[in-house]
């Protein structure tokens, strides 16, 4: 009696091709959460960036009473993503210190704020 040559059947072709799919399902998903959650965390990062930017800047001014609340619209860079930079200012102590909060929300109302104070300087 010769040897037989055994084949794969249809039904086992069936099975490994279900299970091979269910798993390339999987994979599909996980990398789709990774790259999403990956995209938040760099939306994160340049709006922080863009809050201690502007902070840097407020800092930076020469006059005391220049510093005024406002908002502007901006775009996290190199992901478009358009943003709104939001600038608080508070005056405490007798017109002494300014609170400054500078809050950078975008999409769905996620956000980053830096909160500072400025003290006016004594002449």
């Amino acid at each position: 009696m010769k040897g037989r040559r055994r084949a794969f059947t249809l039904v086992e072709l069936l099975i490994a091709l279900v299970i091979a799919a269910i798993a390339t399902i999987g994979i599909a998903a996980i990398y789709s959460s990774t790259r999403l959650e990956s995209i938040e965390a760099e939306c994160q990062r340049l709006a922080a960036w863009q809050a201690i930017s502007k902070m840097e800047e407020i800092k930076a001014r020469s006059s005391f009473d220049s510093l005024v609340s406002g908002s502007e619209q901006i775009v996290l860079k190199p992901l478009t993503v358009s943003a709104t930079r939001t600038t608080t200012v508070t005056t405490l102590i007798d017109g002494k210190l300014k609170q400054v909060t500078v809050a950078v929300t975008w999409g769905g109302g996620r956000s980053v704020s830096l909160t500072s104070y400025v003290a006016r300087r004594a002449l």
